[in-house]
This record gives C-alpha cells, structure tokens and sequence, in this order.
C-alpha cells in the first residue's frame, strides 16, 4: 500500500470522526436561515414563497414564522 493513500484514508477517517461534514452541510442552512430571519423581520408585509406559491392572512403569517425555523 501506497504511504500516501494510507495517510489519504487516515485523514479522511480523522475528518469523519471530528464531525466536519456535518458542519459543513448545516452551515449553509444556518445562513439561509438567518438571511430569511433578517428578510422577514425587514420586510414584514412581504410574503415569502413556499412550493412556488405566496400566501396571504394568517397562512401567510404561518409560512413566514416556519420558514427559518425549517432551516
């Protein structure tokens, strides 16, 4: 075995254990998060999409409050 893919694999298993590649997949999903937070709280009359489609009244209230706690 190569001395390099043995140190390849072990730093692939070492990142793997550490947890990085879950925090590198949530990140973006926190952000996204944050940024329709801020959208919302900035433009409260705007009604976000959902599934292509905006809602009015209290359903477009529901879908604005759900949406950075889904991400």
């Amino acid at each position: 075995m190569d001395v390099r893919s043995t140190s390849l694999r072990r730093s692939g298993q070492a990142l793997l254990a550490s947890g990085m590649d879950i925090r590198v997949r949530g990140l973006p999903c926190v952000v996204s998060g944050i940024v329709d937070l801020t959208w919302i709280l900035a433009c409260p009359a705007y009604n976000l999409k959902a599934f292509g489609t905006t809602f009015r009244g209290w359903v477009g209230d529901f879908v604005n409050a759900q949406h950075p706690v889904i991400h």
